[in-house]
C-alpha cells in the first residue's frame, strides 16, 4: 500500500513550488478571491480529460485534483466548501480541447445558466492527436477570456506515466496571454524515479 503523503514537510512544499511555471497576470484571480471572501457567489470550474474526472482517485469526486483544489481556494477565501464558493468539474476521459471547445457550453456553462469566475484548463496529455497543433487549445483559451463575465483562467499540465505531454507547446499560449501556469511535470517528475546512488532506476511509479 502506498505511504500516506505528509504534506507539511519542507520537501513536500519543495515539489509543490516547482509547479508554478508562471504567476502570469493574476488580477482576475485576485479579484475573485476577494469577492469569495467578501461572501459573494464564486464559482470555481474545471475543464479537462479523464485527469480532471479524477480517473484513479477513490472516491473519484472528492480526491480528485480538481476538487482538493476547490477546497484549498475555499481555504484561502476563509471559507467552507458548502458556504458561497461553488465547484464545477467538466471533465470527460479522452476528449481533447477541441470537444472542449463544446463540452465547455454543455459542462460548464449549461445553456448560459453558470458564469465561472475561475477556470482551469487541463489537455496537455489529451491533445497529443490534436491535428490543428494547438489551435483549439488557443481558440478555447481565449473563449474563455473574451467572455463577458471575464473569469480567471489558469492552465494546468498534467503529464503521462511516460514523462511526456505537449507542455512545451502549450506554455506558448499561456506566456502569450499572461496567463498563470502550473506544471504537474516540473513539480513531480523527479518523484517518478527512485534510484540508487549509482543512478540504476529500480523503480518507476505513474502519476
Amino acid at each position: 500500500p502506498d505511504v500516506p503523503v505528509n504534506f507539511d514537510t519542507a520537501s513536500y512544499q519543495a515539489m509543490i513550488e516547482k509547479s508554478l511555471i508562471s504567476m502570469g497576470n493574476n488580477r482576475r484571480l485576485k479579484l475573485a478571491l476577494d469577492r469569495a471572501a467578501l461572501g459573494k457567489e464564486v464559482i470555481v470550474a474545471y475543464i479537462g480529460g479523464s485527469i480532471t474526472q479524477g480517473a484513479g482517485a477513490k472516491p473519484i469526486h472528492t480526491q480528485c485534483y480538481a476538487y482538493r483544489s476547490f477546497q484549498n481556494f475555499c481555504k484561502l477565501a476563509g471559507k467552507r466548501t458548502d458556504e458561497n464558493i461553488k465547484f464545477i468539474k467538466g471533465g470527460v476521459g479522452g476528449t481533447p480541447s477541441q470537444f472542449g471547445m463544446i463540452r465547455y457550453e454543455r459542462d460548464i456553462l449549461r445553456d448560459n445558466k453558470i458564469k465561472p469566475d475561475v477556470v482551469i484548463v487541463e489537455f496537455a496529455v489529451n491533445d497529443y492527436d490534436d491535428q490543428t497543433r494547438g489551435d483549439c487549445y488557443e481558440s478555447l483559451v481565449c473563449k474563455l477570456l473574451n467572455s463577458e463575465y471575464k473569469p480567471a483562467v489558469i492552465l494546468l499540465f498534467s503529464v503521462f506515466a511516460d514523462d511526456s505531454n505537449l507542455q512545451e507547446r502549450l506554455i506558448l499560449v499561456g506566456e502569450h496571454y499572461q496567463l498563470p501556469m502550473v506544471s504537474i511535470t516540473d513539480a513531480v517528475l523527479e518523484q517518478f524515479y527512485k534510484t540508487t546512488q549509482q543512478g540504476i532506476i529500480i523503480s518507476k511509479r505513474q502519476y
